[in-house]
């Protein structure tokens, strides 16, 4: 499969109508948080309906996935590990209470006597200031997107005083670290509340496998990836065996989000790897 073949694929899917992934649609990330959070219990205010629910839990999802994206540079956790880490945040902290989330009072969660905002449960500091503070509140998307980008700041800041973040891939240890060090301001020493978290984060990583070489992409879980890529990527397996085969490393972009990529699954043997945009 050379790439002018795979350039051709993308176009016949193009003309036949495929569907190939717009990048003005949600992202892979942002897909799949929102099903992970959907799957999670949550305190209900007695006036949101269900689809008013589901709408603004796609909301959370996309500013979560989109607070990501600048800490993407390859120097510490991937979108996936840093995006799931704040919705278990979001969820320990708030159970998505929409009341929480719109700033309003509660009948029984005082927020740290009215001290802390959003989905984060914000506090005023050098990170956030009283000025961007006052405006995290609110269930429109300016909103939860600013609450998303705080608790992004603040996350990352506290994972790289707890020394869990530069060249490092996120585990439970690192995780338990950093959710003891954003309650309480920097102590990176868990306590019981934190290792339950951590495990809530871990089962949740467990569902989606995404350690990839490729910068910007992970590992297609085997339900999510298409006939027609798995196609392309039997084709593909059967080149590398000849010589003259492809080499270790080599990339085919195919139907749009997906990308093959040629590396070794174990000891002697070439294999293909199906990834997927994040």
């Amino acid at each position: 499969m050379s790439k002018r073949f795979v350039a051709l694929l993308v176009s016949l899917a193009l003309v036949l109508g495929v569907p190939v992934a717009s990048a003005d649609g949600p992202s892979g990330l942002e897909r799949w948080l929102y099903a992970t959070a959907s799957k999670l219990e949550h305190s209900a205010a007695p006036d949101e309906t269900r689809e008013g629910y589901q709408s603004r839990l796609g909301g959370m999802a996309a500013a979560l996935a989109r607070a990501t994206k600048p800490y993407a540079n390859g120097q510490g956790w991937t979108t996936t590990e840093l995006g799931l880490a704040m919705l278990t945040l979001w969820h320990a902290e708030t159970l998505f209470d929409q009341r929480v989330h719109a700033g309003v009072q509660h009948p029984k969660w005082t927020q740290d006597k009215g001290r802390a905002k959003c989905m984060g449960q914000i506090h005023v500091s050098l990170l956030v200031p009283q000025s961007e503070w006052e405006r995290l509140v609110g269930t429109d998307e300016g909103a939860t997107q600013m609450c998303a980008n705080a608790t992004a700041r603040i996350w990352v800041a506290q994972a790289r005083q707890c020394g869990v973040w530069y060249g490092q891939r996120a585990d439970r240890n690192k995780v338990a670290k950093v959710f003891a060090a954003y309650a309480s301001g920097g102590n990176c020493r868990p306590g019981e509340r934190d290792w339950a978290r951590a495990d809530k984060w871990m089962a949740g990583i467990a569902q989606r496998p995404d350690r990839s070489p490729v910068k910007g992409y992970r590992r297609a879980a085997p339900a999510e990836i298409p006939p027609n890529v798995k196609e392309d990527a039997r084709t593909l397996a059967t080149e590398l065996d000849p010589p003259g085969g492809h080499k270790v490393g080599a990339q085919f972009p195919v139907w749009g989000s997906f990308l093959l990529l040629v590396e070794k699954h174990a000891v002697g043997k070439v294999g293909v790897s199906v990834l997927v945009k994040e």
